[in-house]
């Protein structure tokens, strides 16, 4: 897709289908990570022993796997030149960490028994921390919370609010955005 090149988008076409899936996609990552960061507030003020611990499970598989919505949604946009390629960029680095956290949470049975398609990924070693975590766990190193030992919150976060504002600023979000709660959160960083 050309710099000054903007798709035309005729309702129910291919096209429009495609980043309207994208769209939702992106709604739903939104909208569980307001739910996982509600739930934590909650937990942190919640005096009654009770730690939300299977509501935060529930809603991090939920993540992953709309997280990787978005990605293979993301893909598919590009390929057909519908958004620029360079829309990808902020989710390189945590491409790889989140499907493999996703896939091995899906999994989990068959890696907790030491079988699985990639078991020597299965355990992964923080680089700041040095601790080793499995995949379908969560660690919280500090102010790092990270899904499987290797998916960050913070920055599947602000990729996620970056690639949102990108198509929102190119005319390329079709959908109510008001109760996705980006403005919580405050600015995105440069």
């Amino acid at each position: 897709m050309g710099d000054t090149e903007k798709p035309q988008f005729e309702f129910g076409s291919r096209s429009f289908r495609i980043i309207v899936e994208l769209n939702r996609s992106i709604s739903s990552v939104l909208l569980v990570l307001r739910r996982i960061f509600e739930t934590h507030r909650r937990r942190d003020e919640d005096k009654s022993g009770s730690n939300h611990e299977a509501i935060i499970r529930a809603d991090e598989y939920f993540l992953l796997c709309a997280s990787a919505k978005v990605l293979r949604w993301l893909d598919i946009a590009v390929k057909e030149n519908l958004v620029p390629d360079d829309l990808k960029k902020d989710f390189a680095a945590i491409e790889r960490p989140l499907k493999d956290a996703r896939d091995m949470r899906e999994h989990s049975e068959d890696y907790n028994l030491g079988k699985g398609k990639f078991p020597e990924r299965f355990i992964h070693e923080d680089e700041i921390s040095g601790y080793k975590v499995p995949a379908d766990w969560t660690f919280v190193h500090k102010d790092r919370y990270l899904i499987g030992g290797r998916v960050e919150l913070s920055e599947l976060a602000i990729a996620v609010r970056k690639l949102f504002k990108s198509l929102q600023s190119s005319d390329l979000w079709f959908l109510p955005w008001s109760d996705l709660g980006l403005d919580e959160y405050g600015p995105l960083p440069d």
